[in-house]
């Protein structure tokens, strides 16, 4: 009886027939299939939000990196020439008695006007300096630190573009700080100030988070294996 397929049982102490029930195989198979599924998809999810926030994540407010007076004084008279030499060649030969060496206030109204130009080139709404230095061209990451180009056609570490051959120094951060935080909030400030500033918010290195969701899948794949294994010895 405790071997045949379909043998009613009865319990003790509970009489009639409703105390008989039918003992059939249970099979968990799909009930273990949808547990996986769904195990592995939340996982998966999971792991994509999280990934998402830590790289994708920013403040809650952009700045505004539109203030030409701050970044304009940050700079020395050498990278002020640079910064604008496209828009007038002849600068770079006046050297030190160029107009453009001067404060912002000191400027003549020609040269202000090309400098604001440049500004607006530059500017824009970012969460940090580091996404705005990643939306400018070569051309631009040139004017914004006032070096020739491409000294500074480089990107922050972990960028989505950097690689090996185009990454910033921590020098070279420093200088790129220092004129975007002047550009966005209008002061020059030391790079440690900088770094301890809502603005400064380094890429992250992308996490391999996805791989938790995989690990997992390849667990519960494992295990059932052996547990199919098990039922085809018994």
């Amino acid at each position: 009886m405790a071997g045949s397929k379909g043998a009613a049982l009865k319990l003790r102490g509970l009489p009639g027939p409703s105390a008989a029930f039918w003992r059939e195989p249970v099979t968990h198979t799909s009930d273990l299939g949808v547990l996986m599924q769904s195990t592995t998809r939340g996982c998966l999810v999971s792991a994509m939000v999280l990934t998402g926030l830590l790289v994708f994540g920013g403040s809650a407010q952009a700045a505004s990196f539109d203030n030409v007076e701050g970044w304009w004084n940050s700079l020395d008279c050498p990278r002020m020439n640079a910064a604008v030499n496209e828009y007038d060649p002849m600068i770079m030969a006046e050297g030190m008695e160029s107009g453009y060496c001067a404060m912002y206030d000191g400027l003549g109204a020609s040269e202000k006007s090309v400098v604001d130009m440049a500004a607006m080139e530059i500017g824009g709404e970012y969460d940090s300096i580091h996404l705005w230095w990643e939306a400018l061209d070569c051309r631009k990451m040139s004017v914004a630190t006032g070096y020739a180009q491409p000294a500074y056609c480089g990107h922050f570490v972990n960028a989505p573009k950097a690689n090996d051959m185009n990454t910033l120094s921590a020098a070279q951060e420093e200088v790129v700080a220092i004129a975007g935080y002047a550009l966005a909030t209008g002061m020059t400030a030391t790079f440690a100030e900088i770094r301890m500033s809502d603005l400064w918010m380094p890429f992250m290195a992308t996490p391999a988070l996805p791989l938790v969701g995989v690990g997992i899948l390849g667990l519960l794949l494992a295990g059932r294996g052996a547990w199919l294994r098990r039922r085809r010895t018994v």
